[in-house]
């Protein structure tokens, strides 16, 4: 055996490992353009403009009814104050324009008003596009993105240069070579047989949602309403670690709640129970917020996390606009799944608003209070949290 012989046939040619290189950076920058151009930015953008304007709207029912002007650019200055929002605009019902903060432009969210069957008003937001992107996409990282698309473009160049050349000399290689026999491809019976295997659909899971509602966050100053919402995230966290949920954050709206379906008779019961459990954390913490709280319950197929633009999460948000301050209002499928009904003290509500629910029927509920024995229960669970929470923040440092 000769070393050398066998050395010089194992080394690869120049130009393979030119190719070899030029192909892996290029398919390395292109993986990293890709990747931020696959950016969510537009769906993250509708989620946004969808809660605000709805939020936007449950505001101002009453003012556009009263034409009240000066209430109307209150709430829209304090809206325009979010860095995504660019412009605020409300009108009459005949699409008169009666107040307009900002340059109204593309991309616009409308939303309109309806009481009793008529229609009271309108209201539309403009977003900044600029505001929810990311990455390379990002106005602050244009010259990266230049610099990137200049580089890729030389070494595409470089490599198409190479990989003609080796294609040509491959076939060249190819014409002397002898042919190999080729695998024998699979049946077109066994193709069929793979195809028609049946596939399982995933099952219905119950989603229990609560919808927190920071009704007056657009009348409030901007550190008071970063403030409250950071407060609504935190006690909505500690309830749904309680219960066993999941906390979304809601723009527009405040937060959102996705409790886990435990295939207990009494889960209803405890979803109310949470709902209260955290609309008196929030009465008795929070400085600013006036909160008002819906919830709702949902069959969803699969176990994946509810998205924020279904049309539950939307039903779960006019819940909590029609609720009175620190309550909760329960959805008519909800509600009737409740057993023991005699736990909670309830009235029906007869809101017209209410043939605005799309996934449930226009029947609603809203509990005040529990019973004697379970609010009792409920006050010492909410003393708990509370001595929970002032011991994490009084945690030494050392």
């Amino acid at each position: 055996m000769n070393p050398s012989a066998w050395s010089a046939a194992m080394k690869p040619a120049p130009r393979a490992l030119a190719m070899t290189a030029t192909a892996t950076v290029l398919t390395a920058l292109l993986l990293l353009i890709t990747w931020n151009l696959l950016d969510r930015s537009e769906e993250r953008m509708h989620a946004f403009g969808t809660a605000t304007v709805a939020a936007l709207g449950a505001l101002c029912v009453e003012p556009l009814m009263k034409q009240d002007l000066l209430h109307l650019g209150v709430i829209s200055n304090r809206l325009l104050e979010m860095e995504a929002v660019a412009a605020v605009a409300t009108y009459t019902a005949d699409e008169q324009l009666l107040t307009l903060s900002g340059v109204m432009a593309e991309p616009v969210y409308s939303e309109t008003l309806r009481l009793d069957g008529n229609v009271v008003g309108h209201v539309r937001i403009a977003l900044d596009p600029a505001a929810f992107r990311t990455g390379i996409l990002h106005p602050a990282h244009r010259s990266m993105t230049l610099w990137l698309g200049a580089a890729s473009l030389l070494l595409a160049i470089v490599g198409a240069v190479l990989v003609v050349g080796g294609v040509i000399g491959w076939r060249a290689g190819l014409l002397r070579a002898p042919r190999l026999p080729q695998r024998r491809a699979a049946t077109k019976q066994q193709q069929i047989e793979e195809e028609a295997e049946p596939v399982e659909a995933p099952p219905d899971v119950r989603h229990y949602l609560l919808g927190i509602n920071l009704y007056n966050q657009f009348t409030l100053k901007g550190v008071e309403r970063e403030f409250e919402l950071s407060l609504c995230t935190e006690l909505a966290e500690a309830v749904a670690l309680a219960f066993s949920g999941q906390v979304v954050s809601l723009p527009g709206l405040g937060a959102l709640i996705d409790f886990d379906d435990t295939d207990t008779p009494d889960r209803p019961f405890e979803i109310v129970t949470a709902g209260l459990t955290l609309a008196r954390l929030l009465r008795d913490e929070a400085p600013f917020g006036i909160y008002r709280l819906g919830a709702h319950v949902v069959l969803q197929p699969g176990d994946a996390p509810l998205p924020v633009d279904h049309p539950a999460v939307a039903d779960v948000t006019l819940l909590s606009a029609l609720a009175r301050d620190h309550t909760l209002v329960l959805s008519e499928t909800l509600a009737g799944s409740i057993e023991g009904r005699e736990r909670m003290v309830a009235r029906t509500m007869t809101n017209l608003m209410l043939s605005e629910l799309t996934t449930c029927g226009p029947g609603a509920e809203m509990v005040t209070e529990l019973a004697t024995d379970e609010q009792l229960a409920l006050i010492q669970r909410v003393e708990a949290l509370k001595t929970q929470r002032d011991a994490s923040e009084s945690e030494s440092t050392f």
